[in-house]
């Protein structure tokens, strides 16, 4: 409803609330929907649970996803950690790369690291080349 003695003040307001109410729906998806695809893997061995914590805690959900889930600014991540691909994990995550910052790690917030992302990269793939590909929540 317009404003009785000022027109612009509603149409002001009505765009505040839109552009509030979207700034709250992207942060929660991120944040919620981020640590939903984050915990949707069950823990098989003590370094997942620490690696989930390492990711949690250094916000990783908020630039990447994890089958198209949490956010867009970096690549998904659901297979980065394919065999053999832990030392390019290391070296990104250590050196950052474009406009990912460089995060310093100790050598244990690495091993859980990879091994949180190795122990999803097992689960399926992402996104689905075929019919045929395991899907979320499928084992390969």
């Amino acid at each position: 409803m317009p404003h009785p003695t000022n027109p612009t003040r509603g149409v002001i307001f009505r765009v505040a609330c839109i552009a509030v109410a979207y700034f709250a729906y992207v942060a929660g998806i991120t944040t919620l929907e981020g640590r939903a695809a984050a915990d949707a893997v069950p823990p098989t061995d003590p370094a997942y649970a620490a690696g989930r914590r390492v990711w949690l805690d250094h916000a990783c959900q908020t630039c990447h996803s994890i089958y198209g889930v949490g956010g867009h600014l970096g690549p998904d991540l659901t297979n980065v950690a394919r065999p053999g691909n832990a030392g390019t994990v290391r070296a990104t995550v250590a050196n950052g790369k474009g406009a990912m910052p460089a995060f310093a790690l100790s050598a244990e917030q690495f091993d859980a690291l990879v091994a949180y992302l190795e122990a999803i990269d097992r689960t399926g793939v992402y996104p689905p080349t075929s019919l045929g590909d395991p899907v979320f929540g499928g084992m390969p």
